[in-house]
């Protein structure tokens, strides 16, 4: 399992030039086996991480295995939120020495551990903000077959931009269980934010999960896992944190030891965070008992007039029943678009459709709402604030799909906060076009 991280040597005991192309600048960090360094890279003319290998910290030839898995791994992953590969390589030094390098996208910014120690407090709306960012890098890992497991989430290995924006570092651990030649094998993780399977050489997607969530936990409570109570298994953190009920749920989910009930996939725990946040049904209108008015009479039939029983009148219930069918359907057919006309988020809302590459890799060319179109949801607001929720038909030259959309009003501007696309079952999210 990781340990503390040890103090870096000193850069003047490394090449100044490693590899022929790599001009190596600072110390960034040491792990349990190994260092990195701010290096530039006179090929491409940017700076670069570059990792390096310990061999005389490593207990055996896993580790190599591990590390060179790792660059394996990442040559074949793309994407905003994991540093993108650059080269990985290994030479013999003046000593006759194996070393061996990989090197990434340099990604500048802090770790939310280093945060935590300046003093940063989070709240609940930046620790969700943290958690998306992260589940969506997981769909990502999750999609890829086979899955990727990172197997060692923690805040150290979440580095945060100056844009805001999470990255995900160190795949040193996506294989967490190795077996030896003895039928044992090697757990590789971090205490604390392991689950009872990892802990038990048995990872799966939702172990991911579980680290997660005792990093948001961590980031909450400024307490390390480990320093947290324990009931039934389970972190009992409720009362060193200051959250919403529904949020405090969402993480006792994520946390849960047994893994068949917490969330089984990262896609099924990024839909769970976005409900959180989704504007509620209006409750029913009931009439209270308390104010004794009577219930509207029930008209039966023998009371009709005569005259309806007639011919005509016969007609005239069938187009009065024709008519209200009508105004029953069209608010659930076409009151989406006319609410996105008339309140003003139409081009907003729809504009993923049209400028997301993977909608027209999808569907097809051509993508089009109907004009009329079964459409359900809602929209509400006020002077300067409401929301929107609502999910229309979509079609391309190809296949049919359904859209769905939320979008929130505030200080008199429309801001979409989720659309996905439903293709064949499959949701594809589009907040990253």
């Amino acid at each position: 399992m990781n340990e503390s991280p040890r103090k870096p040597r000193e850069v003047q005991q490394v090449s100044p030039v490693v590899g022929e192309r790599y001009e190596v600048l600072r110390p960034l960090g040491a792990g349990s086996q190994g260092w990195t360094f701010l290096a530039r890279d006179h090929q491409r003319g940017e700076e670069v991480a570059l990792k390096e290998l310990d061999l005389s910290q490593a207990d055996d030839w896993k580790a190599v295995e591990l590390f060179e898995r790792e660059g394996r791994v990442l040559s074949h992953l793309n994407h905003r939120g994991i540093p993108r590969y650059v080269d990985a390589f290994h030479h013999s030094d003046e000593e006759g020495k194996e070393r061996f390098f990989l090197v990434q996208e340099y990604v500048e910014g802090d770790d939310l551990a280093e945060l935590m120690e300046q003093g940063k407090n989070w709240s609940e709306a930046e620790v969700k903000d943290v958690i998306r960012q992260v589940l969506e890098i997981l769909v990502y890992l999750q999609d890829r077959s086979p899955p990727v497991i990172h197997r060692d989430i923690k805040p150290s290995n979440l580095i945060l931009r100056r844009d805001g924006t999470v990255v995900l570092i160190d795949f040193g651990a996506v294989q967490s269980v190795i077996p030896d030649s003895g039928g044992g094998s090697t757990i590789i993780g971090t205490t604390g934010y392991m689950s009872v399977e990892q802990l038990m050489g048995r990872a799966v997607p939702a172990t991911d999960l579980y680290a997660l969530g005792a990093t948001a936990i961590h980031l909450l409570s400024r307490r390390h896992p480990n320093e947290l109570p324990v009931e039934n298994m389970r972190l009992s953190f409720r009362s060193f944190v200051n959250i919403s009920d529904g949020f405090s749920s969402y993480l006792e989910q994520l946390v849960e030891p047994d893994v068949q009930k917490r969330f089984s996939t990262a896609r099924e725990a990024l839909e769970a965070l976005r409900a959180l946040d989704r504007p509620a049904d209006p409750p029913a209108i009931t009439r209270s008992h308390s104010t004794g008015a009577e219930p509207p009479p029930v008209i039966e039939i023998r009371r009709i007039d005569r005259f309806m029983m007639g011919i005509g009148g016969k007609l005239a219930l069938v187009a009065g029943v024709g008519l209200f069918l009508v105004a029953l359907a069209f608010p659930i057919t076409n009151c989406g678009r006319i609410s996105g006309k008339v309140m003003g988020y139409n081009e907003i809302v729809e504009a993923p459709l049209y400028e997301c590459d993977i909608v027209a890799e999808e569907l097809g060319e051509n993508i089009r709402i109907p004009v009329i179109g079964f459409q359900n949801g809602q929209t509400s607001s006020g002077s300067s604030t409401g929301s929107a929720a609502w999910r229309y038909p979509v079609a391309g030259d190809d296949r049919r799909a359904t859209y769905r959309f939320t979008a929130r009003l505030s200080n008199g501007h429309w801001r979409l906060t989720s659309a996905r696309l439903v293709v064949d079952g499959r949701q594809i999210d589009l907040m990253d076009c």
